[in-house]
């Protein structure tokens, strides 16, 4: 029988749900429940084989694409406080168990959609985003001759911020939260829309952080990846501008492309009013 999208996402929200109703986080068996729907839902079955648990200082989570795994961290699933604690208090909400599981629910698709990246480099035509995403997804680019460099490259990304602007890292971010609010629409919630305008505020917001306005335009995370990045790994790659602009606006936001100044001032304004209504 097929297995419809809209049924996914369904059963996804249930997991939650019942979680919710007992009033704790998901646990390992609700994150491979989850992590299994995604990878359905997300057509990865070639991609992810492979759900490990791991338990270190860190909160660090992960997709290996060497072992074609999803790596979760039971600190992270544990830990009390959750991530976007400001949008909390904007958006009056609590730091509760709703918020716990959806933190955790927005985590695991996080990493889902670096394993989507990868089967994106194998089967799309677009050969301008394919080389975008090449160059910000370390095992892509990792070979017998500069397994090392790349090595050394992915741990001074960490230390030097470049994942910040790191057009993967965008991507996954963007992609997660829109997964994530169609969950938060199937799901039993009090002040549902609250939740929902939060994770949408959240995605124009996490888009638009890492570009800086100035007097004759705006500097794109892409250019400063680009610029960093070249600290560490020499290549002849040259950003093409005016390709960039083929793609539409809210493309551009999802990878940290370059975007106007007219388009940043717009989208700037409209955070500012949504953050204001709530507060007022």
């Amino acid at each position: 029988m097929e297995v419809k999208n809209t049924d996914v996402i369904s059963y996804i929200s249930f997991v939650v749900n019942r979680y919710n109703k007992e009033r704790k986080n998901i646990d390992k068996i609700g994150c491979k429940e989850i992590i299994k729907s995604l990878i359905i839902y997300n057509e990865l079955e070639d991609y992810i084989k492979d759900i490990t648990f791991k338990d270190t200082n860190d909160y660090s989570m992960a997709y290996s694409y060497f072992d074609k795994s999803i790596i979760v961290n039971y600190n992270f699933i544990n830990k009390k406080e959750r991530n976007f604690q400001v949008y909390y208090k904007i958006f009056g909400l609590h730091d509760d168990h709703y918020m716990s599981n959806i933190d955790i629910v927005y985590t695991l698709i996080h990493e889902v959609m670096h394993a989507k990246q990868y089967k994106f480099l194998d089967t799309s035509n677009d050969a301008f985003l394919k080389e975008i995403l090449r160059k910000s997804l370390t095992a892509a680019n990792v070979t017998k001759d500069n397994r090392e460099e790349m090595l050394r490259y992915d741990e001074a990304s960490k230390k030097a911020s470049i994942y910040l602007y790191d057009p993967a890292e965008i991507n996954a971010d963007a992609e997660a939260i829109k997964q994530t609010i169609l969950i938060i629409k199937k799901m039993d919630l009090p002040n549902k829309q609250k939740y929902i305008s939060m994770y949408e505020t959240m995605l124009k917001t996490n888009a638009i952080v890492n570009y800086k306005k100035h007097l004759f335009g705006v500097t794109s995370p892409i250019e400063v990846f680009f610029k960093r990045r070249s600290k560490y790994i020499k290549d002849d790659y040259k950003l093409n501008k005016k390709e960039i602009y083929k793609y539409s606006f809210d493309e551009r936001l999802s990878y940290g492309l370059c975007i106007t100044k007219w388009e940043y001032v717009n989208l700037d304004k409209e955070i500012k009013s949504i953050v204001y209504s709530m507060i007022k």
